[in-house]
């Protein structure tokens, strides 16, 4: 599988997809509960029972990737807890160098993600990938996740081209098919999002294990 990429617009979304989302998930699976279960001095257990069941009720809203929203509800300052736990954060193997390499082509570069921007100030200033991006897009400007169609609705206004001429490369399956629902005109799913888990099971042809798999494209 080959796209031709000349003169298209890149959609990247950054955790899962660029980043390795083994930090996330090992922040809000295990760093959260861990510093939880201290404070309230409830067993762990019990702890991670209770954030579940948080997470479960906002998943796929904007609350999901806010960091405002969690500090609040767990009475903990996640920005503080994310610049403590920081040296994890990683790009995926690869990714730098197609940046470096589609930086150099006729194509328009996008970050469309989902993190909070206090979030990317920090994923940015220890992976320094921003640099290659016309521009960045999160769903905190909007008031809309991607997982809603008004997201790109609203991200359309600010690209040059036509959705049917983007390409959004991303591991969030629901992003994938609103994005496919809204016309993007090629979605590619990331299906290793996390180097520590196994990949995702996915049939479509459009879909790669790593973001790095895309340099053959070149």
């Amino acid at each position: 599988m080959k796209l031709e990429i000349n003169n298209k617009s890149l959609l990247f979304d950054l955790d899962g997809t660029l980043l390795d989302q083994k930090f996330d998930n090992q922040f809000w699976n295990h760093v959260i509960p861990t510093e939880l279960s201290l404070r309230s001095k409830k067993p762990i257990d019990l702890v991670n029972q209770e954030i579940q069941q948080a997470y479960y009720n906002v998943r796929g809203t904007l609350n999901w990737y806010c960091i405002d929203y969690w500090s609040k509800k767990f009475r903990l300052n996640i920005f503080e807890l994310t610049q403590k736990h920081d040296a994890k954060i990683c790009v995926h193997e690869g990714a730098t160098d197609l940046l470096e390499s589609l930086s150099l082509l006729p194509v328009h570069l996008y970050l469309v993600t989902n993190a909070h921007p206090d979030i990317l100030k920090v994923k940015f200033e220890k992976t320094k990938i921003d640099k290659y991006f016309n521009e960045i897009f999160s769903s905190h400007s909007f008031g809309y996740p991607k997982e809603s169609i008004h997201y790109w609705r609203e991200l359309l206004k600010f690209l040059p081209q036509n959705k049917e001429d983007c390409i959004l490369i991303d591991d969030n399956e629901h992003v994938i098919e609103t994005a496919r629902n809204f016309g993007i005109g090629q979605c590619i799913t990331v299906t290793r999002p996390d180097t520590s888990q196994t990949p995702n099971k996915n049939d479509d042809p459009l879909s790669l294990m790593s973001v790095s798999e895309m340099l053959h494209w070149i």
